[in-house]
């Protein structure tokens, strides 16, 4: 089933992903059951090596473009790069967890 759905934001709170979805409302995701079904949708691999290898991606692309934001098309084609798939087959929930704790991610290798 392909999934044509976009958000536009994103933020990160405790207990809940927040992602401006496609009528422009915010939507809440809980942060427990995204990440797990991340989790699941990523293996083998483990959810660490893969929010490394996004994280030096991105850093890469901000190298070049010092500017650049992260965007839904970045989250999603490289999760749909890992698993051999197209963009639009990617799960929604999956995605707006892997942005959120990417945000996280990216936040603590600044610390």
């Amino acid at each position: 089933m392909a999934v044509k759905i976009q958000f536009a934001s994103i933020s990160v709170g405790p207990h809940a992903f927040c992602a401006v979805g496609p009528s422009g409302h915010p939507e809440l995701f809980k942060r427990k059951d995204c990440t797990l079904k991340l989790e699941r949708f990523i293996e083998p691999l483990k959810l660490t090596e893969v929010l490394q290898s996004f994280h030096d991606l991105q850093a890469a692309k901000k190298s070049e473009f010092p500017n650049r934001a992260t965007t839904w098309g970045d989250v999603i084609s490289f999760l749909a790069r890992i698993k051999s798939t197209k963009p639009t087959l990617i799960p929604p929930t999956e995605a707006v967890a892997m942005w959120g704790l990417s945000i996280e991610f990216a936040t603590q290798q600044e610390n």
